[in-house]
């Protein structure tokens, strides 16, 4: 790796560098080439850090920044993924904090993707387990959000390292009122990826949150390509920056990563989709031994990743590993692992695994239609042919993409004519027909995205022609069904054609509910008699919560009763409730106690009566909600809520009737914790509830509950960032029992 003053000064002023928005410092070798980790100014606890994940040496990125870091230098990276870049800035910034001793989130880490925020978290963990004072917190979507503010109260009186995604940055700084005040208190940013956190997904909300980090002193960028929006956002934050170029000249080109590069125009016939030429490059790419082959294939969308993932299963030799954004959380990170550890086998994604994420040893990079960029294009490929190993790079095109071929001028790709190799009858194969048919509905869209380029008749056409060839067509020849809507939306809904196939939608009559305003100490009684009655007409009852705390509390006090009680809710591990969910589709009776889940998941087998307590928290949440109820076939449903949610009854657009259940019953008393778990978890709702305005009502039921629940009118105490961070704080009510 060499430094050029001139070089880094032409790159950026290439990337259109507004002037004067930062100055640019040649750097001198401050740390010595190959100076071992036992040499560095760390302390001991650092060092023995280090020592625990075995580098003995820095690697040229760390070497390069390590000093700067530690001065406090606001520095421009350009450096690849897997050479250690991770590190670079956690190592410093975390040795740095650890010797400061300050509580509060010190160091804000962000990424564009959960995988690769989980990775950072990962890393940031082995190095915590020698800083006792630094508590590392993830925050990305896939899980309940009022998870992270439990992480960060677990870290109160620690140095929080932050470790984010834009997105779920973006909720809190909506839902949780306090939120703001403590990203003021971050003192180093770390923008990873920041060409991606810059660029259109991504740049308004990033932006959003620059906003709030007015107190950062130390902001440090990294990114393999350094763009026109990178250096408008670098000018945002820092007025005067370091460069740091650890990837040599020729590094931009791919040619240093992949010697064999190929691209393949294809033509719009039934037999020559990109996916089919795909099977067709592997033939001639990997032959017939496949033991040490790692190749990764990038689709346009995550819908068709989903259905080629199961293709190659049924009739591949190599295993498959499936990534992208179609999956739930934990499955995503259970196929990051699992590709990362294998010596061999076969990744399909899409655009969420092309950034950051280090999979070592992937032999092939296989594009399957054109990327969002040029710059895209060169970090997809960069995953292959890493640290001086062999790669390979296929780009393959519909023909509607060839002029995208503009945008890759000069590195060096030569078209391959279509090579001939067998591939398997993908239309015989057993593939649910619902994956089916969301692959035709992404080539759809995708194809869209090119106006300019293709007739809108002749879009559908060439998706009939790819639904044929996959098998997704029905006994009658006609491809998966457009609504009457999304044929008004994509123009198609005047147009007689086989290749479209409209249908009816039928008017649903509407959910009927019966429904009774009450205090909470009021349901509290009645809810036990309520259900009783149902199961005693129905065998199986769903029991929906607002809260999976205020769930489990419920399905503990009416463990006495003679039911089998299935509980699946945000207080369950995921694991966990999958099991139990399942268990409760073929029980032949039953109650589901559940919240926090999304109704798409719930069971609808035998279930004839649900029981609503609470209103959801949008019109979107309630929608969900009773489109779920619609699904079971319902014989009768209820909503049992508290007299404050009268302004809000509307969201539910259901035939809801006034109902009257009087019929009262004391229950058990249950364990002190979970009824305090309950009785906070029903402060946090209420007071984020973004439809309910009037905030004294909830704090005065929330102690008719508790009082209920344990006979104990002193509820119990909170701190004033508990208050706050419940969207409570100013509310003057003596009963929320603040600490001085």
């Amino acid at each position: 790796m060499r430094h050029h003053w001139a070089a880094a000064a032409a790159l950026l002023l290439r990337a259109g560098v507004p002037p004067f928005c930062g100055h640019l410092w040649p750097l001198r070798p401050l740390i010595p080439r190959g100076l071992g980790t036992k040499e560095l100014p760390l302390s001991k606890e650092a060092k023995a850090a280090v020592a625990d994940l075995g580098f003995e040496t820095l690697t040229e990125v760390q070497q390069e920044t390590f000093e700067p870091i530690c001065d406090g230098q606001d520095l421009v990276v350009r450096a690849e993924t897997g050479g250690g870049k991770t590190l670079s800035f956690l190592l410093p910034t975390m040795d740095r904090i650890h010797q400061a001793g300050s509580p509060g989130i010190e160091l804000l880490v962000l990424s564009p993707v959960r995988e690769l925020s989980m990775q950072i978290h990962q890393e940031a963990l082995k190095l915590a387990n020698r800083f006792p004072q630094v508590q590392p917190v993830l925050m990305v979507g896939g899980s309940n959000w009022e998870d992270d503010l439990d992480a960060l109260e677990a870290a109160e009186g620690h140095a929080v390292i932050l470790i984010a995604t834009p997105g779920r940055l973006q909720t809190h700084l909506s839902k949780t009122p306090s939120f703001a005040k403590r990203l003021g208190q971050v003192k180093t940013l770390v923008l990873d990826e920041v060409d991606q956190l810059a660029g259109e997904l991504f740049a308004e909300v990033t932006e959003e949150i620059l906003q709030q980090l007015c107190s950062a002193s130390q902001h440090l960028f990294y990114s393999a390509t350094v763009t026109e929006q990178v250096t408008r956002l670098i000018a945002q934050v820092s007025k005067s920056y370091t460069f740091v170029d650890a990837l040599e000249d020729e590094m931009f080109k791919p040619t240093r990563w992949c010697p064999h590069k190929t691209w393949e125009r294809l033509c719009g016939s039934p037999s020559k989709a990109p996916e089919d030429s795909c099977h067709r490059q592997r033939s001639w790419y990997f032959g017939p031994s496949t033991l040490r082959l790692k190749p990764e294939v990038i689709f346009i969308t995550g819908r068709i990743a989903a259905y080629y993932a199961e293709a190659f299963r049924q009739c591949g030799d190599l295993e498959v590993f499936e990534i992208h954004s179609r999956m739930k959380q934990q499955e995503r990170t259970t196929q990051s692992d699992g590709f990362r550890a294998a010596a061999s086998g076969l990744l399909f994604t899409s655009d969420i695994t092309s950034r950051g994420l280090d999979y070592p040893g992937v032999t092939a990079v296989i594009q399957l239609g054109a990327p969002e960029s040029r710059a895209e294009y060169v970090h997809r490929v960069g995953r292959t042919g890493r640290r001086e190993r062999e790669g390979l790079g296929i780009l393959l095109l519909h023909d509607f993409e060839e002029s995208w071929m503009a945008q890759l001028d000069g590195l060096g790709l030569k078209q391959s004519p279509p090579l001939s190799a067998p591939s398997p009858r993908f239309a015989d194969l057993e593939i649910p027909r619902n994956v089916k048919a969301q692959a035709y509905y992404s080539r759809i869209n995708h194809a869209m995205r090119h106006p300019e380029d293709l007739d809108v008749l002749e879009v559908f056409r060439d998706a009939f022609r790819f639904a044929g060839s996959i098998g997704a067509l029905d006994v009658e020849g006609r491809p998966p069904s457009l609504t009457e809507q999304n044929a008004q939306r994509y123009g198609v809904a005047d147009i007689s054609d086989p290749a479209v196939h409209i249908v009816k939608e039928a008017i649903q009559p509407k959910v009927s509910i019966a429904y009774q305003l009450m205090s909470a100490a009021q349901i509290h009684k009645v809810i036990g008699p309520l259900l009783d009655g149902a199961l005693q007409k129905h065998s199986k009852v769903v029991i929906h919560f607002i809260h999976g705390d205020i769930a489990k509390y419920y399905a503990d006090f009416l463990k006495g009763r003679p039911l089998e009680a299935f509980e699946a809710h945000s207080s369950v591990s995921k694991k966990v409730r999958k099991k139990i969910l399942q268990s409760f589709e073929s029980a032949a009776r039953g109650a589901l106690f559940t919240a926090g889940l999304s109704p798409a998941t719930l069971p609808t087998k035998g279930v004839k009566a649900v029981i609503m307590v609470g209103l959801p928290s949008s019109a979107k949440e309630a929608k969900q909600l009773v489109d779920y109820m619609a699904r079971c076939e319902l014989a009768e449903s209820f909503l049992l809520a508290t007299s404050f949610e009268s302004e809000i009854i509307s969201v539910l657009d259901a035939d809801l009737k006034a109902g009257t259940f009087d019929q009262e019953e004391l229950l058990p008393a249950v364990n002190d914790k979970v009824v305090l778990k309950a009785y906070l978890a029903w402060l946090r709702y209420y007071g984020l509830h973004p439809l309910v305005t009037d905030k004294q009502p909830i704090i005065q039921e929330a102690q008719h509950f508790f009082a209920a629940a344990t006979g104990d009118g002193e509820v119990p105490s909170l701190t004033q960032r508990m208050v706050e961070d419940m969207g409570l704080a100013g509310v003057d009510d003596k009963a929320l029992n603040v600490k001085a």
